[in-house]
């Protein structure tokens, strides 16, 4: 579960520090960064978790690692945009509070 919430951590400092050329562009991966969250969120919850929920939590993890590192790699040159940083911010939490 504590690696869970780094995981969740790390991710919305590297949402805040990323950067886009394109607003879609970043909308799109900011929501998909928020849909591993929010799936992660959602299995972390569960009180006594089986087998299967720990494999899919490690599986959901490792997925999202990837695509932090994805996301690290590709907004690499704007990770200091003060606007940008807002935004993606912006969504996140508005993806994050739908996720129940």
């Amino acid at each position: 579960m504590k690696k869970i919430i780094g995981i969740f951590v790390f991710a919305m400092l590297v949402a805040a520090g990323s950067s886009c050329k394109s607003g879609d562009t970043l909308e799109k991966d900011v929501k998909k960064l928020a849909d591993y969250q929010c799936q992660l969120k959602k299995l972390g919850n569960i009180t006594s978790p089986s087998e299967q929920v720990k494999k899919e939590i490690d599986t959901l993890t490792k997925q999202l690692t990837v695509y932090l590192e994805e996301m690290q790699n590709k907004y690499a040159a704007m990770d200091t945009v003060k606007a940008f940083k807002e935004r993606a911010n912006k969504i996140l939490e508005s993806e994050l509070d739908k996720c129940k």
